[in-house]
């Protein structure tokens, strides 16, 4: 079934399909941002244990809502739509999923694979300590965000280990991935936290060896080795690596529960003495550093944001503009003007990281300066620029339409149609739409500036790139595949010529490219 609407939230784009629903990025418009809402899909709805299946779906959602954890995905919301739509509403992680990052990696820098083990080790202890099993760690389920932070996703086949007793799975279901199932999951059925250290365990060796331990053509015979055959030593892959690591992995792939590690926190404890240490100079965590690099978060605890490396779009550089009034603005205001003096409280806020209040500023000050001035008044066009950019990055986007409805008649005027400040504003006005679902107003005008973008003289090839990536993944959601494999296959060969195959941005747009077929 097509949703376009499930209560408050807009659906704006499938990104996930799995066992239990689907995944959709979301408008939320009560709050005005975009989340990540997951919904039990047909196949269960019309499964003859339905019943069953919808009391498992709801036991995620308590499950996950009460543990609370850097490394695991808030639960904003759910519900129930009528008789036939159930929905778990959650945070929208901005990064890039283990399983495209890998290939990049392959192998990955020990000290890369120890950060990523000691964070999802962190994860796994509070799931552990909630009780709940995850079931189902596996590079696919595991995000590195842009500032390195590691995220454990998709609590959706998590079973209570000191439940009421109404078992929501046969003993000998197997519910997992067989390429990171640990023996006793698959053959038996059976969830302990052990079985999450077990797929911890393939996922570190994966990393560090370049492949899993354990391959096949059938899920069979991927069982039957994770059964019988014992993993080649790390050390044949990898002579460099630390023995504490390789000893660590080993001993988490035991095919005896009782032999691994006795919990997440000993694991973590374990690879404490590896991990990187917090870089002397504080300075370079201001540096623009590789995005999606999870050992900053330990070599530069509590840094400022790391600056995303991927292609910007082309208005994206505005987002941090000053608009202090000029030497020419304070010339021409009043004595003692009200909004000269807002202007400069607004930029102050934004400066500090406040642009909610920066906004709640202006939304006195230029109403009030239009009424007593009019549209003519001395500062009222800079001010109402500045005006809807502070709107933009409050998040209030239908208010910042409003503006940019006002400004871009008359900038086109005063700049010309095609100048770039003009073409900034109308990607601003995209930009909005897109935010807001919009998806469909948002496309042509997209669109439109790639091709004005196109003509501009020196504009980044950057920027061009994430504005045609943009126009990609809206073509994607509004399922015009066609045009979306056009537009996605030509940025991939052009990014992947210029930057490599296993650059970010190119595995980010192949992974877009993949969903068009």
């Amino acid at each position: 079934m097509e949703h376009k609407s499930v209560g408050r939230y807009a659906l704006l784009e499938r990104i996930g399909r799995g066992g239990m629903g689907e995944v959709w990025v979301a408008y939320d418009e009560r709050f005005d941002r975009r989340v990540a809402v997951k919904l039990v899909n047909d196949v269960i709805l019309e499964h003859p244990q339905r019943a069953v299946l919808l009391r498992r779906f709801e036991r995620e959602c308590r499950a996950a809502a009460r543990i609370e954890h850097p490394g695991l995905v808030p639960v904003y919301d759910t519900g129930a739509l009528g008789e036939d739509t159930f929905y778990l509403v959650m945070q929208l992680v901005d990064g890039t999923s283990l399983a495209e990052l890998a290939p990049a990696w392959r192998p990955a820098a020990w000290p890369t694979a120890v950060a990523v083990g000691a964070q999802l080790a962190a994860a796994l202890a509070a799931v552990h300590a909630a009780p709940v099993v995850h079931r189902d760690v596996k590079p696919q389920n595991i995000m590195v965000r842009t500032d390195g932070t590691v995220v454990l996703l998709d609590l959706g086949i998590a079973s209570l280990v000191n439940d009421d007793g109404t078992k929501l799975t046969r003993r000998g279901e197997p519910l997992g991935t067989p390429a990171y199932m640990a023996p006793e999951q698959s053959r038996e059925g059976a969830a302990t936290p052990a079985c999450d250290l077990y797929a911890l365990g393939v996922v570190l060796y994966e990393l560090l060896a370049g492949a899993p331990p354990f391959t096949g053509s059938t899920r069979m015979e991927i069982l039957i080795k994770h059964w019988q055959d014992a993993p080649a030593p790390l050390r044949d892959h990898r002579p460099d690596l630390p023995e504490a690591l390789t000893s660590l992995v080993h001993e988490l792939l035991a095919k005896d529960p009782g032999r691994r590690p006795a919990d997440a926190r000993e694991v973590y404890r374990r690879l404490l003495p590896l991990l990187p240490p917090v870089c002397p100079d504080g300075a370079a965590a201001l540096a623009p550093h590789q995005s999606c690099d999870p050992t900053r978060p330990f070599r530069f605890p509590f840094a400022p944001p790391v600056e995303d490396t991927r292609a910007a779009a082309p208005a994206a550089a505005a987002s941090t503009q000053h608009w202090l009034p000029t030497v020419e603005d304070r010339r021409a205001a009043p004595h003692g003007d009200r909004l000269l003096d807002a202007r400069y409280e607004a930029q102050r806020l934004i400066d500090l990281g406040r642009p909610a209040q920066a906004a709640e500023v202006l939304d006195q000050a230029v109403p009030a300066a239009l009424a007593r001035d009019g549209e003519e008044g001395p500062g009222i066009a800079v001010a109402r620029r500045q005006y809807a950019q502070v709107l933009i990055l409050a998040g209030r986007y239908a208010d910042a339409l409003a503006e940019l409805d006002v400004i871009l008649p008359r900038l086109s005027a005063e700049e010309g149609p095609d100048s770039r400040k003009t073409l900034d504003y109308w990607f601003r006005k995209a930009s909005c739409l897109e935010q807001l679902g919009l998806l469909a107003q948002a496309r042509p005008l997209y669109e439109w500036l790639a091709q004005a973008y196109a003509r501009s003289a020196g504009l980044e090839p950057a920027h061009l790139y994430g504005l045609r990536r943009r126009i990609g993944r809206i073509q994607l959601a509004l399922g015009d595949t066609a045009s979306a494999r056009r537009t996605l296959g030509l940025l991939h060969d052009e990014l992947a010529a210029a930057l490599g195959a296993y650059h970010q941005d190119v595995i980010e747009v192949r992974g877009l490219l993949e969903r068009t077929r």
